[in-house]
């Protein structure tokens, strides 16, 4: 209950199977993720950030990505985009969750990471 080094995420996915992809096979799937994440320092309801051993971060992003397998391989492409600081909205949900839901110690988010943009990309290659 006192969300001491807190971090939490939550994903909403949507995925379907192409009939016909790239390739032009039944092997291959596009998928999108709604992304939001947040953590908190072990002190929530300080102020000063020089007390902080990590700052407090939320995260809202998009990442979509394209997978194709074969028997005994699989390879996918994703591209992640998305927000960082007081724009994800993070600080304002927990703040609220905590003054409406769980009635205990309300996290001041005190000396947020500044709103950023973020893309990140990657290229996963597995075979068994």
């Amino acid at each position: 209950m006192t969300d001491r080094y807190y971090s939490s995420g939550l994903y909403l996915t949507y995925r379907r199977r192409l009939d016909r992809g790239i390739f032009g096979t039944d092997q291959e799937q596009l998928d999108f993720q709604l992304q939001y994440l947040a953590f908190t320092p072990d002190n929530v309801e300080a102020f000063d950030p020089a007390s902080f051993d990590r700052t407090y971060a939320g995260f809202l992003g998009l990442e979509s990505s394209w997978t194709h397998t074969q028997v005994t391989s699989m390879f996918r492409f994703s591209l992640l985009t998305g927000l960082v600081g007081p724009s994800s909205s993070a600080g304002n949900f927990q703040r609220w969750y905590h003054e409406n839901i769980v009635l205990f110690k309300v996290p001041t988010w005190a000396a947020e990471l500044e709103n950023q943009f973020h893309v990140n990309a990657s290229f996963t290659y597995a075979k068994e």
